[in-house]
């Protein structure tokens, strides 16, 4: 392996919604156990860092290519986003400009090992800033409407068009990928040199709410 490819699993132990919901087992794993094992059977990653604020994670560690970080409580609140962790993890860590990291969320539990090193083919052929995991999006964006005060109204005033255009993606939230450098000039994941890369809609669940959990746990017995 050329590149230098580092893989952030961010495991923050409270969750809004779903209490907990990245501790939750399914066949005595926790959610990001599994997403562990999936990571570890790509053979992508030089470096695993799992980023928490709950120690049990420390345990799954071995402090060479699996590395515990206990992530400050600054960067643990409801409002701190991925992107903030990562600039953390660069900074701490000491990671080079040219290493590539990618970010796989720790429910993300029905993604293969395939997808991911499809996507990371991808992301070196594109030669792109950053690349996201991405899936169609099934109704037209311009239909959106919101709350103003006591009313609602339109997001977007342009005309609604009877039929929008099919390749309109939304970020599923399953895996991030960048380099170093990039990020840290953009900032964001979300660069002006981005790609994609469509996960299937089985791969990408996103697990909310309690009856997300019910389904899932369905799935998964089917699907690994």
């Amino acid at each position: 392996m050329k590149n230098t490819n580092v893989a952030i699993i961010p495991i923050r132990d409270n969750s809004k919604r779903l209490k907990k919901k990245n501790f939750l087992k399914i066949k005595k794993k926790r959610l990001f156990e599994i997403v562990l094992d999936t990571v570890k059977k790509t053979n992508l990653f030089n470096q695993i860092i799992l980023s928490s604020n709950n120690k049990i994670v420390q345990k799954f560690c071995n402090g060479k290519n699996v590395i515990f970080d206990k992530r400050p409580n600054r960067l643990c609140k409801d409002n701190s986003t991925v992107a903030q962790v990562c600039k953390y993890i660069i900074q701490k860590y000491g990671l080079k400009k040219n290493y590539n990291f990618c970010v796989i969320y720790p429910t993300a539990i029905l993604l293969k090992k395939q997808t991911l090193i499809k996507s990371y083919r991808k992301f070196l052929r594109s030669k792109s800033d950053s690349l996201i995991g991405t899936s169609k999006l099934n109704y037209s964006p311009f239909k959106a409407i919101e709350k103003k005060n006591l009313f609602y109204a339109p997001v977007f005033k342009t005309k609604i068009k009877k039929k929008f255009h099919k390749n309109y993606f939304f970020s599923n939230g399953s895996f991030y990928w960048s380099r170093v450098n990039e990020f840290n000039i953009n900032k964001t994941f979300y660069a002006k040199k981005m790609s994609i890369f469509e996960v299937n809609e089985k791969e990408a669940f996103d697990l909310d709410t309690k009856e997300d959990w019910l389904v899932l746990k369905k799935i998964f017995k089917k699907w690994k």
